[in-house]
């Protein structure tokens, strides 16, 4: 709101009364001169009161149509040269601020460079006669995408305020980051005339990102190299966990810590043991003996699989493996007496294979028994899966009492699988420390 001076009308009248009273009294002397009428004393007083009467008549009227209106004007003009002195100093400030704290450059209409700061010049490292008149490309890193650029132009066209982070090259080819804001400056149709470019250096905060970028990415190799690591380990010790666990009873150890042990009440032992094994033996070195079992036990490995029986243990020539556990079926007689037929199939070719080499034969017994038992893991070191009952000891009776080349089964066993292979009744056969066991030759094992 504009404040101006209160006027003294009365104070300003004196001057102006008095020269309009000159003014007429000049006026009507002249005339009285040129009529030459003599003057009165009366005529003098009529020509000196005249002027001031008139002059006082006539005052408020050009006081209020010249005075008043040019003393406004006056006030109003000095008030305006104030507010703009103000205006000036505050956007001379903001220019300093501006100057100080920012990277400043401003181009034409077509992109041309038509001003720079000092820190414009700092940072690039150009003179400002080597910037005026070229467009920003001078400085360009080739980093950014050409849809980048075309969004910027897109953007500052329209009229709008444009915003990011741009990587830019120094003459000297160093690189840096500005955080860099486009101002279009509109004319009267609102197209822009020239655009005001305002940047901050954050060479030092992209840098700093970058690198935790990159660690965090040599990080993330590291943790997935690592991750695969430990899932190939992993994949090893469970593999190495199966071959010595029945799979149900390592997930259970897993996930537990421990394995309760279980009662089966139809489960199937098979043991295989080699006739004269320690003369056999004494006649080879301990690696060719160890070479031998290995590929006779490799062997039963896939046979048992094949006949879904789960190994349980080998005690120097002899292996044990059983069939109905760690999950319960009705087959497992009839799976363990197939598997114990395929493998003396397997004994059979390996020693024609033998002869013909000329090199001594190994003669296998095997024996069969049908029972109920207990199995699993008991300890809390080098966990074995086992099984204890008086059905392990008949099983084992079956193998002692068996003969070469031949499946010795018990009546249990024979039961249950009578109607899927051909057996003979040995009779009544003495068992040690069980007395007598009615014992079966299984006949086609061929």
């Amino acid at each position: 709101m504009l404040k101006f001076k209160r006027i003294n009308p009365i104070k300003s009248a004196f001057p102006l009364i008095s020269l309009l009273t000159l003014i007429i009294f000049l006026f009507e002397t002249i005339i009285m001169y040129f009529l030459e009428d003599w003057f009165t004393l009366s005529d003098i007083a009529q020509i000196i009161i005249d002027p001031i009467l008139l002059s006082i008549l006539i005052f408020p009227f050009l006081y209020f149509l010249f005075y008043r209106p040019f003393q406004y004007s006056i006030e109003q003009l000095k008030h305006t040269n104030i507010k703009l002195s103000q205006n000036i100093k505050e956007l001379s400030d903001y220019k300093y601020a501006l100057d100080k704290a920012s990277i400043v450059a401003i181009t034409d209409n077509e992109g041309k460079i038509t001003s720079v700061n000092d820190n414009f010049c700092e940072i690039t490292k150009y003179y400002k006669d080597e910037l005026i008149g070229k467009d920003h490309k001078i400085i360009k890193a080739n980093y950014h995408s050409k849809e980048f650029f075309r969004n910027l132009w897109e953007t500052i066209q329209e009229g709008k305020v444009w915003r990011n982070e741009v990587l830019n090259k120094a003459k000297d080819g160093s690189l840096f980051w500005l955080d860099t804001a486009i101002v279009p400056f509109l004319d009267e149709q609102g197209k822009p005339f020239k655009y005001l470019t305002i940047r901050t250096d954050i060479t030092a905060r992209k840098e700093s990102e970058l690198a935790f970028t990159k660690l965090m990415e040599e990080l993330e190799q590291k943790v997935e190299e690592r991750t695969h690591q430990l899932q190939a380990e992993k994949k090893k010790s469970d593999k190495l966990l199966l071959n010595i666990l029945p799979a149900a009873t390592a997930e259970e150890l897993k996930e537990k810590g421990f394995s309760i042990p279980r009662y089966y009440k139809m489960v199937t032992i098979l043991f295989t043991d080699f006739q004269a094994f320690s003369k056999s033996a004494s006649a080879i070195t301990p690696k060719e003996l160890l070479q031998i079992l290995n590929q006779f036990f490799m062997a039963f490995d896939d046979i048992i699989e094949k006949h879904n029986l789960e190994k349980i243990k080998t005690i120097g020539d002899a292996y044990m493996c059983a069939g109905g556990l760690p999950i319960e079926n009705t087959s497992n007689a009839i799976d363990a007496v197939g598997a114990a037929c395929e493998m003396h199939n397997w004994v059979a070719k390996w020693n024609t294979d033998r002869i013909s080499k000329g090199l001594d034969t190994w003669e296998m017994r095997v024996g069969v028994h049908t029972g109920e038992l207990i199995a699993g893991v008991i300890g809390k070191k080098k966990f074995v899966y086992d099984v204890w009952g008086d059905a392990v000891n008949i099983a084992s009776r079956m193998e002692a009492n068996g003969e070469i080349g031949k499946v010795n089964i018990s009546q249990a066993t024979y039961e249950l699988v009578k109607n899927q292979f051909s057996c003979t009744y040995r009779g009544k056969i003495e068992a040690k420390g069980m007395g007598e066991i009615d014992m079966y030759f299984v006949e086609n094992n061929s």
